[in-house]
């Protein structure tokens, strides 16, 4: 299961090096069915994440937004600090990505 910064992170460096993101990539980096991405593009986007663009060149592809990039920054903080502070990751991840709360959106895949 991914959490949200890897999914961030992997939006923000795919945009740093001028590559589209779209369900077929992510599919594949994240070994999910169509149905699982597209379900977590669209909660993305509600959120104000991402948004969805479209090119000829490029097809049909999601940018993180302003929001994305400022959600992106505060997850590194989190993640750093957690580093700092010699703590197990995944007990950090499991406290702040509390999957019994369906209304916090930060557990993704």
């Amino acid at each position: 299961m991914a959490t949200k910064l890897e999914i961030l992170e992997f939006f923000s460096n795919r945009a740093c090096e001028n590559i589209a993101v779209n369900n077929k990539i992510l599919m594949k980096k994240f070994d999910l069915s169509a149905s699982a991405v597209s379900h977590w593009l669209s909660r993305l986007k509600k959120q104000g994440i991402i948004e969805f663009k479209s090119s000829p060149q490029l097809g049909e592809y999601y940018l993180l937004t302003e929001k994305g990039k400022k959600r992106l920054q505060i997850l590194r903080k989190r993640d750093r600090k957690t580093e700092k502070n010699d703590k197990s990751a995944k007990s950090f991840w499991e406290r702040v990505f509390d999957t019994d709360n369906d209304d916090d959106d930060d557990d993704m895949f």
